[in-house]
């Protein structure tokens, strides 16, 4: 039957219909508008009163004008786009970077490029750089980095992407990487130089050194033959000449050892020791030094076990010990004890030098390892200002720690600490180091 022939309902019936209808979709715009409510924290006039649907309804149409507003008028370019990357909005940023890319679109009906299209390198939380015109950045080129939010828009699954300009982040990074390679190239070519350098220097000091012990040997032998107070004279100088020629030889081995060690050249190559063996055997070197300035030195072994070895670099060790005993012997007068004392204690080894010298003021301790750094009542004794440092690396190359006491007029304490439990890994991280490295 034709519809304008069929038999109308009766008015109650389509009035009951209607108001159904009208009741369901009430019941879905007061739905909608509650969980709008809770996300966007809307609340009524009167807090104490329930909003009605139709209340609700309205703040939901006014909420989503304002959101829509506050997407368009963003300074940053923003996109919706749908799942397959179809533009559903962009705002007036967004569109003059499409136009700075070179899309030109018709106002009175523009057609968007895809997502893809247009931003083929884009993925979320990553920097992309575009080449625009110059109209839109003087550099003609950009980077964005993308934010990627999933929404929902207009009931279906969207994705929201806030284009944030960080070209200004990406220079200055970019010529602050330039910067570091260039002060690290610097870095190397002064540690090339001073390793030249010191090489250059300790030839012609040790020939100097030789003929110098030649003219005293000649000295020597003048003096048995003939009585002359010139002779005496000259021995001294060459006996000054000689001292002098051994500071700067020190001097030099140092600058070059600390050099080596900022290069990363200096290994650490842990094997068993005698700790034991390796003390009486710096403590002998040093020993004529000691009787020398009138100094006693003495050793006290701690050990659980007196004869146990340990897993230590020896000739790093042997070269903190000489330098901590040696700074004690020439800061100390004479008659004032020397104290070498080692021994083992949770897992760690201690090698503690003690003397009862001038001590070292106390705001001065806490720059002592500082390169060429020294205390302020040092006086006329010869020294660098290097041997520190040079212990503080090889300590840390020990994974271990210095730890310094001191006070002015009494004396100083200066104990390594060196964790016994991590050499061997320490070891084989060294030995993954040294391959790639030589």
């Amino acid at each position: 039957m034709p519809p304008l022939l069929r038999q109308p309902l009766p008015l109650k019936t389509w009035l009951q219909t209607e108001r159904h209808q009208l009741n369901a979709r009430v019941e879905r715009a007061y739905q909608r508008g509650q969980e709008l409510a809770v996300r966007l924290e809307i609340g009524t006039a009167d807090s104490q009163k329930t909003a009605g649907p139709h209340d609700l309804l309205k703040q939901f149409i006014a909420a989503e004008i304002r959101m829509r507003q506050l997407l368009l008028s963003h300074p940053a370019p923003l996109l919706v786009t749908d799942q397959k990357g179809q533009l559903l909005l962009t705002n007036l940023a967004a569109k003059q970077l499409l136009a700075a890319l070179g899309y030109v679109f018709d106002p009175v009906k523009p057609v968007y490029p895809s997502l893809q299209e247009a931003f083929p390198e884009l993925e979320s939380d990553r920097e992309m750089q575009l080449q625009v015109s110059s109209d839109y950045a003087e550099a003609e080129e950009v980077v964005f980095l993308v934010r990627e939010t999933p929404i929902q828009w207009q009931e279906t699954p969207a994705r929201l992407l806030l284009f944030h300009d960080v070209s200004m982040e990406a220079q200055a990074r970019q010529k602050l990487e330039e910067a570091v390679s260039s002060l690290e190239n610097l870095n190397r070519m002064k540690s090339e130089f001073m390793s030249m350098a010191t090489h250059e220097f300790r030839t012609p000091l040790a020939s100097m050194f030789s003929s110098l012990q030649l003219m005293d040997q000649y000295c020597q032998k003048l003096a048995q033959e003939t009585d002359s107070r010139w002779l005496d004279k000259l021995q001294k100088h060459v006996k000054r000449s000689e001292e002098a020629i051994t500071h700067l030889d020190g001097l030099v081995q140092e600058m070059l050892t600390l050099e080596k060690t900022r290069a990363g050249r200096t290994y650490f190559t842990p094997h068993p020791v005698r700790v034991d063996q390796l003390v009486s055997e710096v403590v002998d070197n040093l020993s004529s030094l000691a009787e020398q300035l009138d100094i006693p030195l003495a050793v006290s072994n701690g050990l659980q076990d007196p004869q146990a070895s340990y897993p230590l670099d020896a000739q790093l060790v042997q070269h903190i010990l000489t330098n901590l005993i040696s700074n004690a012997l020439r800061f100390s007068s004479p008659g004032q004890p020397v104290a070498v004392e080692f021994f083992d204690k949770d897992q760690g080894l201690c090698l503690q030098v003690v003397d009862q010298g001038r001590g070292i003021p106390a705001e001065e301790v806490s720059h002592l390892g500082a390169p060429f750094f020294r205390a302020s009542n040092v006086d006329n004794v010869q020294g660098t200002g290097l041997g520190l440092s040079i212990v503080r690396r090889f300590v840390d190359l020990h994974q271990g720690r210095l730890e310094i006491q001191s006070r002015l007029g009494e004396g100083s304490c200066f104990c390594i600490w060196l964790p016994l439990a991590a050499s061997k890994k320490e070891k084989d991280d060294d030995q993954d180091r040294n391959v790639g490295g030589r």
